[in-house]
């Protein structure tokens, strides 16, 4: 297989993780986000979206990817991450201050289970 190429282990792999996200991870909801997040296993988390064809275009779709990519770096999440977006009218002031408050809230959890 090239290097390139997605396989069918990868692609197996892939919905595990997602579903080892649901099943285990902190879920927060605004705004018709969901986010679930689990700390990292590795050095920098991995990123997971759900984005719906039937809402979104292709142009919209990677737009709020790249959009949500970029917060990750800014907020320096350093968890894997599955987002759900089910709202048209989804745009970067509302992304930015949902992903303020979720390292806020991360970074709360992480006190209390320092304490």
């Amino acid at each position: 297989m090239e290097s390139g190429t997605t396989g069918i282990g990868q692609i197996v792999k892939k919905k595990e993780t997602i579903q080892k996200l649901i099943r285990e991870g902190s879920s927060f909801t605004a705004d018709n986000i969901k986010i679930f997040c689990k700390p990292s296993d590795r050095s920098d988390g991995q990123i997971f979206f759900s984005l719906s064809k039937k809402l979104f275009t292709a142009v919209r779709r990677n737009y709020i990817k790249r959009v949500v990519r970029e917060l990750v770096r800014k907020y320096d999440l350093k968890s894997d991450l599955f987002i759900q977006v089910n709202n048209r009218q989804m745009d970067f002031k509302r992304l930015e201050s949902f992903f303020k408050d979720l390292r806020d809230r991360l970074n709360e959890e992480n006190i209390n289970n320092s304490n």
